[in-house]
């Protein structure tokens, strides 16, 4: 994941572009 996404993920998680990368690096969000 870029630091973009990781920002992002971090800004509004559940709207994260991608929820499986958002899972490993925040532990949360959808199962993917």
């Amino acid at each position: 994941a870029s630091d973009k996404n990781l920002d992002s993920a971090k800004a509004a998680p559940s709207q994260s572009v991608h929820p499986s990368e958002q899972q490993v690096n925040e532990g949360g969000g959808n199962p993917a």
